[in-house]
């Protein structure tokens, strides 16, 4: 590690074979990551009752993220009590460094 950061050669010290694998092989955060959110919503009675709303982290960049994340999504999908489909709403940032156009179709594709 000659010419490297000292703090970060001396991080790098104390890796293991073992340490790495289990670093790596856990999922990131925001890949597919269920996140609730309490939303408290009043049905005209007073009566305050408690609801969720579930929210899908996901940092899918190219093409092939999106696609697995359409094919998650569509997984997820299902069908409710009411025998109807949930819908999605769906933030999307990237770089422009990225490709969008292929993105943009893979997404469409869960519409």
């Amino acid at each position: 590690m000659q010419g490297d950061d000292p703090q970060i050669a001396k991080l790098c010290q104390n890796l293991t074979p073992e340490i790495i694998q289990r670093g790596t092989s856990v999922r990131p955060p925001c890949r597919f990551e269920k996140v609730l959110v309490p939303l408290h919503e009043n049905d005209g009675d007073n009566n305050n009752e408690k609801k969720t709303l579930t929210v899908i982290l996901d940092v899918a960049h190219n093409p092939p993220a999106m696609e697995y994340l359409v094919h998650k999504l569509r997984q997820e999908r299902g069908t409710s009590e009411s025998g109807t489909r949930p819908q999605y709403r769906m933030v999307v940032g990237m770089s422009n460094d990225k490709d969008l156009k292929l993105c943009w179709q893979a997404v469409q594709q869960a519409v």
